[in-house]
């Protein structure tokens, strides 16, 4: 169960970083 919910709570995190990444242009994190 914990294993489970830290796996979920990983696939968030990598979720709203892609999201932030697509926000914004993506030429500035490769800059």
């Amino acid at each position: 169960m914990k294993k489970n919910a830290i796996f979920v709570h990983k696939a968030e995190k990598v979720r709203y970083t892609i999201t932030l990444m697509q926000g914004r242009c993506p030429a500035e994190k490769y800059k």
